[in-house]
């Protein structure tokens, strides 16, 4: 099966097409394939008995090896006496009906329908270097003697790297009917061996994928359609508006692109200090528009001598490309370490997809990946796969939703090499992040095998943890959480913390009914949900006179142009810290989930923190972007120090006692990180 390439990086179109053409020099044009790997698509498209006229023929020896196939009926015509003098030199013994003349490809002179097919092997490209207005006059001038000389059910046929003006004026001329064009249904098929022959022959160069174009001519019929079609691989053939047509093109060209770069340890514009950074591409089966896979390319930021392998693919397991080793910056410079690769590519596997086993993966890829393998690299080698064991995971998509505020979303569950299952809640605008997580557990039945439920009692984010750790201080606390999720930390709280009674605000009420359905949330009069906007809860509950023992705040920021994803800006706000102190009880407590790559904004955040609330402390996570922050309206800080310790010993007993063992707190771990803000 071929896979096929898009690249997710952008390229402005006149800066790489001005560096491929520099790159490449004079030789340019010699390199769009010869016969052996152009044959499967000519033997498709042109039949030996066509009368087939070559134009702009050069020293090629295409013509040469299609007469040695049985094609007898060729004229090849170019406008250098020298060419055609020595090709008739170099033919005529053995191949004497091969015909070569001097002429203009603009101006043939040949009579009219002569040919059945016109064949064009680089030279478009060669006499369309841009669109300005006189070269699309010479083009025109080319296209109309196209159509003089050929018959009707003719094809032009012209093999091209398609740059971009060119391509555009093809959509142009040929598929649109009259007057602006004529009307002749095309098809673009890509042609995979010559684009292979073309890296070789690149030496180091950039390389471009090779195309065939047929353009069929037809008889002008009024209101005929266009019609524009393209394969990319010969298995699928579509047929789309021209629009469609240029982005597949324009997307298999960006891949060969990076392609190249990576291949050359090329650094890519606003790349990071490893050559590989954020580099991407998704894979597609022909015809498909979800991605099969998505390689993703990370390079040592200095070469290691001693690196065990030069290029490594390691495959993500369905479920985990979450994790931070996979999806952070600071996981992923740990697994090239971790592997010993110079070059690693990291393979997410796609929701959606259906993969048979680790041996199946590395079969449907080792063809694709060598053309990311830096420069050295034989194209033969058997490149190592790695993965977390030999397992990849396994995901059952079990509820796919719609969200008025996130979008589309998915609720997986997701089964780990290690037994385990969890489900998941993905909004799929962010699919690196899992939005809820919880544990399934499967039911005793002495019979035969128990279903799979949620259990209540686990927590899988440790910022969860650390946020309910006060509660424990409090008798009957009175808590109000905004965000819901997938409810756990609600789920988690009213089952550890008796006697809690819990408000939780969410706007969306989709999140609701997923919490409810598919993790376990029992609402009670214990536990109640508020659909709304949070902010202007918290002011109505100060109009009113609210109070509770503590606010806890995690709610993600839809608004990805900011360094903040949790919470949005708006949440902390001066004006709104104030609105939530002043619904606070006397001794109340504000826990904020932080989660902030932008020092300067997380700076502000917290001096703002520091502005309304009499002390504050933050608990930074292992691994983590996170930060929980406990701000405390009257304890001085030592009280608050204090406070967070006593409650973590208090929270571990309530854990136990509920036999929630995985949620116990490392309270070493706790005191090391925990520390005053002092700004």
């Amino acid at each position: 099966m071929n896979l096929l390439p898009k690249a997710k990086a952008e390229f402005g179109e006149t800066s790489y097409w001005e560096n491929f053409f520099k790159k490449r020099g004079s030789k340019s044009f010699d390199w769009y394939g010869e016969y052996p790997e152009l044959c499967s698509l000519i033997s498709k498209y042109i039949k030996p008995k066509d009368d087939i006229l070559v134009i702009g023929c050069g020293n090629s020896t295409l013509s040469a090896s299609m007469y040695d196939v049985g094609y007898r009926n060729i004229t090849n015509i170019d406008t250098s006496s020298v060419v055609i003098r020595q090709m008739r030199d170099a033919n005529t013994k053995k191949r004497p009906s091969l015909v070569f003349e001097q002429k203009d490809a603009t101006n043939t002179e040949y009579p009219d329908s002569k040919f059945s097919v016109v064949l064009d092997k680089g030279t478009l490209d060669a006499l369309m270097p841009d669109d300005e207005e006189t070269t699309l006059e010479l083009i025109n001038k080319l296209f109309k003697e196209i159509d003089r000389v050929l018959r009707v059910g003719g094809r032009y046929i012209c093999v091209s790297l398609l740059q971009p003006h060119i391509l555009a004026h093809l959509l142009e001329r040929f598929p649109v009917p009259s007057p602006d064009g004529f009307g002749w249904p095309l098809r673009i098929c890509h042609c995979p061996d010559a684009s292979a022959a073309n890296i070789q022959a690149s030496s180091g160069g950039p390389s471009m994928p090779v195309f065939f174009v047929v353009c069929t001519k037809f008889k002008s019929i009024p209101g005929m359609k266009s019609i524009t079609e393209i394969s990319l691989s010969e298995q699928h053939l579509d047929r789309i508006d021209s629009e469609g047509v240029k982005e597949q093109v324009v997307s298999l060209q960006q891949a060969s692109l990076v392609a190249w770069k990576l291949r050359t340890n090329k650094q890519f514009p606003g790349s990071g200090e490893n050559k590989g950074d954020d580099l991407s591409i998704n894979l597609h089966k022909p015809g498909e528009e979800k991605p099969r896979f998505t390689l993703k390319s990370l390079d040592r930021a200095t070469s290691s001598k001693g690196a065990a392998h030069k290029f490594v693919a390691f495959v993500v397991p369905q479920g985990r490309e979450t994790e931070y080793l996979f999806c952070s910056p600071e996981g992923q410079k740990q697994l090239i370490s971790m592997t010993g690769a110079e070059r690693l590519l990291l393979v997410f596997l796609h929701r959606g997809q259906v993969y048979e086993s680790m041996n199946s993966i590395r079969e449907e890829l080792a063809s694709t990946i060598v053309q990311f393998a830096p420069q050295g690299i034989p194209e033969n080698i058997q490149i190592p796969f790695l993965s977390c064991g030999n397992d990849m995971g396994h995901r059952e998509i079990i509820y796919e939703g719609h969200s008025e505020f996130s979008g589309d979303f998915v609720v997986e569950d997701v089964e780990c090499d290690d037994g385990e299952h969890f489900r998941k809640l993905v909004f799929l605008s962010n699919q690196g992040v899992v939005q809820s997580e919880a544990l399934l557990r499967r039911s005793k039945n002495k019979n035969k095998e128990g279903n799979l439920n949620v259990d209540v009692t686990y927590l899988a984010c440790d910022h969860h943890r650390l946020m309910c750790l006060g509660l424990a201080q409090f008798e009957k606390p009175d808590v109000l959480i905004i965000g819901l999720g997938g409810g756990g930390l609600c789920s988690f709280i009213a089952r550890c913390f008796s006697g809690c009674h819990l408000t939780a605000v969410e706007i969306d009420s989709a999140m609701l009914m997923v919490a409810e359905s598919y993790f376990g949330l029992t609402l009670s009069d214990h536990l109640k949900v508020e659909i709304g906007d949070g902010l202007q809860y918290i002011k109505n509950g100060v109009a009113s006179g609210l109070k509770y023992d503590a606010v806890l705040f995690d709610v993600d920021n839809k608004d990805t142009s900011i360094g903040m994803s949790c919470p949005p800006k708006e949440f902390v706000t001066v004006d709104m810290l104030k609105n939530v102190k002043n619904v606070l009880s006397d001794d109340g407590l504000f826990v904020l989930n932080l989660v902030c790559r932008d020092p300067t904004l997380k700076t502000k955040t917290l001096q703002d923190l520091m502005s309304c609330f009499k002390s504050v402390a933050s608990v930074p996570l292992k691994n983590e972007v996170n930060d929980v922050i406990f701000c405390s309206v009257s304890k001085s800080p030592e009280e608050l120090v204090k406070w967070i310790k006593d409650s973590a010993r208090k929270a571990n007993a309530l854990a136990r006692k509920c036999k929630a063992k995985d949620q116990l707190l490392k309270i070493d771990e706790l005191n090391e990180s925990l520390s005053l803000i002092k700004i």
